[in-house]
């Protein structure tokens, strides 16, 4: 089967298939005369699997590590799920902090200080926010 007929099959783009790839998801074998990938059913079914786990959003790491036998599914879900609670509860703090703000305040007039504290004092009760680091990787990207 070819790239394209794969992508058809599994929804997957021609470029995420190559990337997944590249790191050391799948390796179909080539033809030696043309040296076009030719995939079978269990390269398809090993993306429909790896497409599945990012739906879980497992990192490309962690599925390369489940696939090469290294850590357990099972471990894996189990630690995917302590990061997505993790996730969650951080989401969920930072949209109380700004349905907060909307509530109390025009924004163009926000106290800065007034808001610094409202975290401080939830942070000590135990609410995670997005943690700074996150929000400074973000910000690279744009700059």
């Amino acid at each position: 089967m070819k790239i394209g007929e794969v992508a058809n099959e599994t929804g997957l783009s021609i470029s995420n298939i190559r990337f997944y790839e590249k790191k050391g998801l799948l390796a179909p074998s080539r033809k030696e005369e043309s040296g076009y990938r030719n995939y079978t059913a269990e390269d398809v079914n090993r993306l429909k699997t790896i497409l599945l786990y990012r739906k879980m959003g497992l990192p490309i790491e962690t599925i390369y590590l489940v696939l090469q036998g290294t850590v357990s599914f099972k471990v894996a879900l189990k630690r995917q799920t302590q990061e997505l609670v993790k996730q969650k509860e951080e989401i969920m703090a930072s949209l109380e902090l700004c349905q907060k703000a909307l509530k109390d305040t025009n924004c163009s007039q926000l106290n800065v200080d007034t808001y610094l504290e409202y975290i401080a004092e939830e942070e000590e009760k135990g609410k995670q926010f997005v943690e700074i680091k996150e929000i400074i990787d973000d910000f690279t990207e744009y700059t």
